[in-house]
Order: structure tokens, then sequence, then C-alpha cells
């Protein structure tokens, strides 16, 4: 009888002694804050940048765009070595931001985060972990690749506060340039078409890269598109006398975002055919627009008079304000 009791205390104890592990590693779990990010309402006028857009853009598909965000992250400890936490991991929306699998924060280490929008399959582009650079190689783009790209950084160090594991909010600016070019009919009779629209003699050719504290820079590779790289659409017809009423010239592909370019440098041209006139306009001749700066949104509007086309162009910001995710 005393041999079975033994036994059952034997028992009971390392029962008591497992749970107590069992709670003790449960606590441990709890105290581990996962990372997470989030973005507050935010709207702009972008093809891709208010937050509305870029959840849908990101939503899987059927239901959104199937896009992603792509993450990459280090952490940094008291000894200045370095653990890679995010390696382009697709950030994507489905009611809220989430990706796989789950990483935590570190305590007491400096967390560095770069996100990069469209996310793209590796060899695309290229992480310096250590540093924390990244370059996207040979962007190139054309009517069939009219992608809007956008970057980010954020830095959280928890060897300052260990009670920073909110969500990381990201503040993401546009790499390139974006194009609106809009036909107001002033003369004195009605405009039967607007047709062949191109823009040529851009480059489209080029090399992007940024860094954990938000630096960046964009190096043209020397290559420049032949006529027809944007092809743009007037939907409209016999178009009237109305000065009034503006008409997007690339319906098609709406806005057109282009690389950061000097525009007087290799005379970008459009190439512009009302009714049987076909006219090639040199843009830097018609505006003080001389350079498409990164994040700036550039208006051009044509003015068709009895005699001529004259042009105006505004300048203004890609975004209201910079998007937080």
């Amino acid at each position: 009888m005393d041999k079975r009791m033994g036994r059952v205390r034997v028992a009971v104890a390392c029962a008591c002694a497992l749970l107590l592990a069992a709670c003790q590693n449960h606590r441990i779990e709890d105290e581990r804050e996962a990372i997470s990010f989030r973005s507050p309402t935010t709207e702009s006028r972008t093809v891709i940048g208010g937050d509305t857009d870029l959840q849908n853009a990101c939503t899987p598909a059927p239901d959104g765009g199937g896009e992603a965000i792509g993450i990459m992250g280090t952490v940094w400890n008291e000894h200045n070595d370095y653990t890679l936490l995010f390696d382009n991991d697709a950030l994507t929306y489905n009611t809220y931001w989430s990706y796989s699998p789950v990483r935590y924060w570190i305590r007491g280490a400096l967390h560095n985060f770069l996100a990069i929008y469209p996310r793209q399959e590796s060899g695309v582009y290229t992480f310096d972990r250590e540093n924390g650079i990244l370059i996207w190689e040979n962007i190139s783009l054309s009517t069939a690749n009219n992608i809007d790209v956008m970057y980010a950084t954020a830095e959280r160090d928890l060897s300052l506060d260990d009670a920073t594991t909110d969500p990381v909010q990201l503040k993401f600016q546009h790499a390139f340039a974006l194009l609106e070019f809009r036909f107001v009919n002033a003369s004195d009779s009605n405009v039967s078409s607007v047709t062949n629209i191109s823009l040529y003699n851009l480059y489209h050719k080029g090399r992007f890269g940024f860094d954990k504290d938000g630096e960046s820079g964009f190096e043209l590779m020397g290559e420049r598109a032949a006529v027809g790289t944007y092809v743009g659409r007037c939907d409209a017809t016999n178009i009237p006398v109305d000065i009034s009423k503006h008409y997007n010239l690339f319906a098609n592909v709406g806005a057109v975002v282009v690389m950061p370019q000097a525009v007087y440098k290799q005379g970008v041209m459009l190439r512009l055919t009302v009714g049987s006139t076909t006219s090639d306009v040199n843009l830097s001749d018609f505006s003080t627009a001389y350079e498409w700066e990164a994040g700036k949104k550039y208006v051009y509007t044509l003015t068709r008079t009895s005699s001529d086309i004259t042009f105006d162009v505004r300048v203004v910001d890609w975004v209201e304000d910079f998007i937080e995710l």
C-alpha cells in the first residue's frame, strides 16, 4: 500500500512539474509579441496610393488585384550581430494585413524594415541584408508594364523601449513620376477625333535602389524608347467647342508612369493627330517642366485654338500625403 501511494505521489509530482513547465512555456509564448502591420484610413489622388487602393491591389484574386507588398527586415543585437527576419515576404490584405509564418519582436534589439510595392519574385531585385539596401535592376516600362512602384522604410528600436511593439506603420513614397495629358477644344468648330497619340524619346530602362534610412536613387540605363512607347486613345468623338471640358488623351491607360528623367536632354516628344493633322510637339518647348521628378504628377493640358495648339502644365504632388501602412 505504501509503495502504491509512493508511486501515486511521484506521478502527481511529475504531472505537476509538466503542467508548471507548460504554463511557463505558455507565458513565454504570450510574452513573445508578433510583428504586425496596419494601415490607417488615408486617401489620395493616385493610381495606387490611397489606403483603399493599396488594400484592393493586395487582396488575393479573384476578389482583389492579387498583388503583394514585399517586406524585408533585419534585427540587430547589442553585439552588432544581425538576424534576417523578413526576406521578400509577401504582405497581403484580407480584412487585415498579414504574412506567413509569423515573426516575433526580439527584446532589446534594433529592427529595420524595408518594403516595396509591387512585390516581385526572387531574382528581380536584391536585398543587401547587412547594410539594409534594396536594388531593383533593369526596370523596364512600357504600355504593358505600366507599374506604380512604391517603397518605404521603418525602424523600431526595442533596446531603447521594450514596449514599442505596436504594429509597424510604413510611409510609402513613389519611385516614379506620373503624367496626364488632357485635350481642350477652343477652336471655332467641333473636332471629329483625336487619334494617334504617342510619347517617344523616353528613357525606359533603369536601376532603382533605396536603403533602410530612406535614401533612394534612380539611375537611367541609357536606353530610349522608340515611337509608340505609350500609345494613347481619346474615347471622345465629335468633340464640341467647350473650354470647360477636358478629355484624357490616354483614356486607355489613364495616367502614365515614367521614370524620373530630364525631359529637355533627349527631347521627349508627343505625337498628336487631330482630325487629319499630325503634329510632333517637344514637351520641353511648351513648358517650364524640364524634369520629371519622382513622386510628382505632371498634368499637361493641350488647347486647340482655330490656328494653333497651346500647352499648359501643372506640377502637383502625386499624393496628398505619404501613405502610412
